[in-house]
């Protein structure tokens, strides 16, 4: 026989019978309940039958409606985990951080990337709970990205307390620091996982890709791939 059927059968058997029985022993109590009593004792039953009932129905729903619903959506996350383990074929567009949504340090007018200060960015990678932080300008092409362990090993290098008058242009008197917020690759909306991961591999000390329209550090940044990112996507 065939097995979704029999499991029909079966839980529409075992409901029915017991939906049956239940209304069977209520109405055994209410008939054997002296005349005086039988009000409260119907009273009684019905307040005590009306949530097992109502479980039983609950029961049914979830078995008919929230199965379904979990294949539909195991099915779905299949398909999506199917294209993420595949980094030869999947874009960049696929996986990236989209820049509109993305918490960033927008630079005025007239401001240049040194003039940022690093306890506000600090401030700002902790209140968003990120921990890097890039500095992109009115049109939205990156200039540098922070991280917040690059600030920590500056500060811990400091003589006096860095009480945070200090900015970028402070952080990169270091040849080091300098290096590391400004070692960022590129990467064209075509490009695949696997091309993003060539170009991170390409810059020293890089941790960020940025994918702009052809690749190119002059154009604005449409989406944001973490080295974090990169590394979790497993090989096919």
């Amino acid at each position: 026989m065939n097995t979704s059927w029999t499991r029909h059968i079966l839980a529409i058997s075992i409901i029915s019978l017991s939906v049956l029985g239940i209304a069977s022993f209520a109405g055994i109590a209410i008939y054997m309940a002296p005349s005086a009593d039988r009000l409260e004792t119907s009273q009684m039953v019905f307040t005590s039958v009306l949530p097992l009932f109502g479980t039983w129905v609950g029961t049914v729903l979830a078995f008919y409606f929230a199965r379904e619903n979990l294949q539909s959506a195991t099915e779905s996350t299949q398909k999506i985990l199917s294209r993420a383990l595949n980094p030869h074929t999947t874009p960049v567009t696929d996986v990236m951080i989209d820049m509109s949504r993305a918490t960033k340090r927008v630079l005025a007018p007239n401001e240049s990337p040194e003039d940022v200060s690093l306890r506000e960015l600090m401030m700002t990678m902790q209140s968003s709970g990120f921990h890097r932080i890039p500095v992109v300008d009115a049109a939205g092409i990156v200039a540098r990205v922070v991280h917040d362990s690059t600030i920590n090993e500056y500060a811990s290098g400091r003589v006096q307390d860095p009480s945070f008058a200090d900015t970028i242009a402070d952080l990169e008197t270091q040849d080091k620091f300098r290096a590391a917020i400004r070692a960022i690759a590129y990467v064209g909306t075509e490009a695949t996982i696997s091309d993003a991961r060539v170009a991170l591999g390409n810059v020293d000390l890089c941790n960020d890709v940025f994918v702009t329209a052809s690749g190119l550090r002059s154009e604005p940044a449409l989406g944001w791939l973490t080295n974090t990112d990169l590394a979790g996507i497993a090989e096919s």
